[in-house]
């Protein structure tokens, strides 16, 4: 059984133990730090409301955002990981 380190916070809920073990990317203070997804065009008030940041780790959003831009490929969280993915925030985690 995974646990995880009392000094770390859990911030996601993945639907399985099998999704969250296929997530490239760490959900990190550092790439929370990096992350575009606040001042990204296609980020509502629904979105900052609750944090909207590193879809590309957490997984999409349960706001309803409509894909006004997107800035995943000028992101340095997704240069750094290799990511070839864009609207995260709408399609999901990075895998």
């Amino acid at each position: 059984m995974s646990t995880v380190p009392e000094n770390e916070p859990v911030q996601a809920t993945w639907s399985s133990v099998a999704e969250r073990e296929t997530v490239i990317v760490e959900d990190s203070d550092r790439n929370a730090g990096l992350c575009r997804c606040p001042g990204c065009p296609t980020t509502d008030d629904c979105m900052s409301g609750r944090d909207g940041r590193l879809y590309c780790s957490r997984g999409q959003t349960d706001c309803d955002p409509s894909g006004r831009g997107c800035l995943c490929s000028d992101c340095a969280v997704s240069a750094e990981n290799r990511l070839g993915g864009r609207y995260f925030c709408m399609e999901g985690a990075a895998h």
